[in-house]
């Protein structure tokens, strides 16, 4: 509700995000393998990268535990992303929800990890 009380001020509503979101766009569109960042919806964008890498479509959660409900929730929200970032700087990614992640053939991580993943396929 607060997404949509904060759209009201601005001048095209559909473009207006969480300060989660903008955070982890912002980050994104500043790093040197980045060519581009644009939203796919409220939660996720498509990264198109540079030096011939594969495009990244990443769904931002902020989760102080990011548990496999967490993680569920996010691919349900989220089918076609692959990576799905946790950007609650203070929580964590539990262990379980890891292992769920890569039988489910997603990523789940935090933002410093995703800086990391940007470098390779």
């Amino acid at each position: 509700m607060k997404e949509f009380y904060g759209a009201l001020g601005e001048d095209r509503p559909s473009e207006s995000k969480d300060r989660a979101v903008s955070y982890v766009r912002n980050a994104l569109s500043g790093h040197s393998r980045v060519r581009s960042v644009s939203m796919i919806c409220e939660r996720s964008m498509r990264v198109v990268r540079r030096s011939n890498l594969a495009p990244l479509i990443v769904s931002v959660d902020e989760q102080y535990e990011f548990s496999v409900e967490a993680l569920i929730n996010a691919i349900n929200l989220h089918p076609d992303a692959d990576v799905v970032c946790d950007n609650n700087p203070n929580g964590r990614v539990t262990a379980e929800a890891q292992n769920y992640a890569e039988h489910a053939g997603k990523e789940v991580m935090k933002l410093r990890d995703l800086y990391a993943r940007l470098h390779r396929e």
